[in-house]
């Protein structure tokens, strides 16, 4: 997970984000004893830093860990040539969200599937990318064998693809979700998209592919680490209870 070297003075760990997040990781206590969330007033902060990954309160929260992928992504694509747009504002899709349902937009939307619009996906056709990060300790009960078959990877992404595929479909565009285990690891499609763009980076700075697509990988990593170990400190610094 942090074996590559950071491409940017952003995204190096500083010690005690290395610290933090290497307690989430190993599943150690990231905050001496649980109490009430400082940031959000109405839930536990627990021991093992779960709630303060998926807390919305606060200016370093949940919302702040997708917005550090969907960039990294977002940069990436700059980086390589591939025309990309960040948010894309594409209206309202509209009908029932189900996977029979063919949709349409119009202006005025709560639904937004692009946090990453790339272009020329395929020719004259572009990819709405839509980035979600799952709890990585949603099935720690399930046995090992169960955990595979009932993939967190899986869940998180068919309910993006229920919700928009087909009704992205019927604009002319194509849909991937871009899911990410707050422990590491990428959905499929995902991984899809890191192929594409290992491709145009395989190309543009005469690396072998597979360089390229760990480069990348490593990247989006290192992206959520930083933020999740953010998020860690923050909250153990205001409760005072940081390990």
């Amino acid at each position: 997970m942090f074996s590559a070297i950071p491409h940017t003075k952003k995204a190096q760990l500083t010690n005690p984000e290395m610290r933090a997040i290497l307690l989430y990781r190993l599943g150690r206590d990231v905050f001496t004893k649980s109490t009430q969330c400082p940031r959000c007033k109405s839930a536990i902060l627990d021991r093992t830093g779960r709630h303060a990954l998926i807390c919305k309160a606060g200016p370093v929260n949940a919302t702040t860990r997708h917005n550090y992928i969907r960039n990294e992504i977002f940069e990436i694509c700059q980086e390589v040539g591939a025309p990309a747009s960040k948010e894309k504002t594409l209206g309202r899709l509209v009908g029932p969200r189900n996977d029979t349902n063919d949709g349409v937009m119009d202006e005025d939307s709560a639904d937004r599937p692009a946090d990453v619009m790339i272009d020329n996906w395929l020719i004259g056709e572009a990819v709405l990318v839509d980035v979600s990060v799952c709890d990585a300790h949603m099935h720690q009960s399930v046995s090992p064998a169960d955990f595979k078959a009932v993939s967190t990877f899986n869940i998180a992404a068919n309910r993006k693809i229920d919700k928009y595929k087909n009704r992205v479909r019927a604009l002319g565009h194509h849909f991937l979700p871009f899911v990410v285990g707050s422990l590491g690891g990428f959905c499929p499609d995902a991984t899809k998209v890191l192929s594409f763009l290992a491709a145009k980076w395989e190309l543009k700075f005469n690396t072998p592919a597979t360089h390229a697509m760990a480069l990348l990988r490593r990247r989006i990593s290192l992206a959520l680490q930083k933020s999740q170990a953010s998020q860690i400190i923050d909250r153990g610094h205001l409760a005072g209870i940081l390990a």
